[in-house]
């Protein structure tokens, strides 16, 4: 049977309407890529990571393509540089790179509003005793800009003496061990493991001295910010779920904590689930005052002129609190 026109218009406008619905479909489910900047091994960071294993990220429509710097101070780097949408970073480190010109703005907390588990250390034998011993001492930091060298000016500030800053990377408490330095400022978890030992003492607890401050912050750029503002606000939305999950089932984060470490210790894991994921904001609000706090660590630090709190943060992508 020979077809007529009417019947091949209609099989062609039915292919027609098939391959559009493919089409619609294929662009309602392709994900929106979003690139996130980290941090090595930092407790809040292990959220993210819950986040995509998850898959939060992909129930809000967004292909996170995570990569792993070896600091703070390379993190803000790639975002400075457009390799990256977002970064885990410090705020003073943020507003430093703003202030040089560079283009994004604080979107969110990476973390609680204290730096908890952050230490300034010793060797157990040292003469050091609290921060007012530190006069004219090297302390090691990380990098300078990075959240150790402001810590570490801070110490120097309520002890009212002048150190000698020593970046040394990841590599403080080697440096400590063999006398190189004679203080150091480490991070979770190294320093729980590094007071527990017993081989160094613990000189100022950060978590406990510095409160209400937006050290730990997510700084997204400012193209991100104005051309994908729903992107961001989907990816946060992943985050909230992500820290609420993990303070809810405080066993699974710890098997998590675990495996995102590589630590066994139960007491250690115990110990970074109290004060690091528990203590975490879910809604990651960050407020203008916790973040103008932890400028002052950059003003302790000697770092003149830079923007204020209100300018550099963004914070229409979390709920309002």
């Amino acid at each position: 049977m020979t077809s007529t026109p009417k019947l091949w218009l209609r099989k062609g406008l039915a292919t027609c309407a098939v391959a559009l619905t493919a089409i619609a479909a294929t662009v309602a489910h392709a994900a929106d890529k979003l690139r996130i900047a980290l941090p090595p091994a930092y407790t809040p960071i292990a959220a993210v990571l819950y986040a995509q294993e998850k898959g939060y990220f992909k129930e809000k429509g967004i292909d996170a393509e995570l990569t792993v710097y070896r600091g703070g101070a390379a993190v803000q780097e790639a975002l400075a540089a457009g390799a990256a949408d977002v970064a885990a970073t410090a705020s003073p480190g943020a507003a430093i790179a703003i202030q040089k010109g560079v283009k994004q703005k604080i979107v969110a907390l990476c973390g609680p509003t204290a730096p908890n588990g952050w230490y300034l250390v010793v060797p157990s034998d040292s003469p050091i005793r609290s921060t007012k011993d530190l006069a004219g001492k090297k302390v090691g930091i990380t990098g300078k800009g990075s959240s150790t060298d402001f810590l570490a000016m801070m110490s120097s500030k309520s002890g009212g003496v002048s150190i000698q800053t020593i970046p040394l990377g990841a590599g403080i408490l080697p440096a400590l061990k063999a006398r190189q330095v004679d203080a150091g400022v480490i991070w979770p978890l190294g320093s729980f493991h590094a007071v527990s030992s017993g081989e160094y003492r613990l000189v100022d607890d950060y978590g406990a001295s510095v409160r209400e401050t937006s050290l730990d912050v997510w700084a997204a750029s400012q193209e991100a910010i104005d051309k994908r503002p729903d992107v961001l606000r989907r990816w946060i939305e992943a985050l909230n779920k992500s820290v609420t999950e993990m303070q809810r089932d405080e066993a699974g984060a710890i098997a998590f904590l675990s495996k995102y470490h590589d630590e066994k210790d139960p007491k250690i894991l115990k110990t970074a689930y109290d004060s690091l994921i528990k203590t975490m904001r879910p809604d990651h609000f960050a407020k203008v005052e916790w973040l103008d706090s932890a400028l002052k660590l950059a003003a302790a630090a000697g770092i003149e002129g830079l923007p204020r709190a209100s300018d550099i943060l963004d914070n229409r992508f979390t709920p309002a609190k």
